[in-house]
């Protein structure tokens, strides 16, 4: 079989968690990952044949271990925590690597870090908070904290629902749904939808990251400007 193409992608993760409760953070056991995803398009039976398999871990976990100790020292538990025994709290870090080759010749490799700082209260009520700076976290902190405050006030008896635009602010994980799935998988399957509008002609997607800039799967650089649907875009 002839191949046109053929692009190797290995990604190293560990990651390491720990959980606020009873007054004191408690370190749980780091895990690493990692994985191998080649591709390659075979022209004479217009396909991509695709292999994906788990490698042993390579990676020493304890750069992110310390980095995790080093961030609980930041947080301040006894005013940005909350100490509420009816409420746990957890921050991960998830620290990754990514390698990347082509048989065009491209080849490099970056890594990242991602925070994610969660609560859940026993009422069901709970939220998420990302950030790639480690500085943000005792800020994040603080807002977890009086977002769970509000979250037991009572709620209004008469609410008015505004009418015409308005603004909808997407839980990072959800709107990673909306734009990477829904969006981008319809813009790539063209021949599958065309002539389909996606959503209404006015709903535009503004994208507020936390970097100033990131990379694509195939490392292209990319300025995090404001995205927008045009109104007119149908596929």
């Amino acid at each position: 079989m002839v191949e046109a193409f053929r692009e190797r992608r290995v990604d190293r993760s560990v990651t390491c968690k720990a959980v606020f409760a009873n007054g004191r953070w408690s370190l749980g056991e780091p895990e690493a990952r990692r994985s191998q995803h080649d591709r390659s398009y075979a022209p004479a039976h217009s396909q991509w044949n695709v292999d994906q398999v788990d490698l042993s871990p390579d990676q020493d976990p304890d750069k992110a271990v310390t980095k995790l100790s080093q961030a609980l020292t930041t947080l301040d538990t006894h005013h940005g925590v909350p100490c509420s025994p009816d409420m746990l709290m957890q921050l991960s870090l998830l620290s990754a690597t990514r390698n990347y080759c082509n048989s065009e010749g491209t080849n490099f490799s970056f890594g990242f870090d991602q925070w994610e700082l969660s609560a859940a209260h026993v009422s069901g009520y709970s939220l998420r908070r990302l950030t790639h700076q480690p500085e943000a976290l005792p800020e994040l902190t603080e807002q977890t904290n009086t977002l769970f405050q509000q979250s037991t006030e009572p709620a209004p008896q008469n609410v008015a629902l505004p009418h015409g635009d308005i603004p909808v602010l997407l839980d990072p994980l959800i709107a990673g749904v909306l734009v990477h799935e829904l969006i981008g998988h319809a813009l790539e399957e063209q021949d599958l939808v065309a002539g389909q509008r996606l959503f209404p002609a006015r709903t535009r997607v503004v994208a507020v990251p936390w970097l100033a800039r990131d990379r694509d799967d195939d490392g292209t650089a990319v300025e995090h400007n404001t995205a927008k649907l045009r109104p007119e875009r149908a596929i």
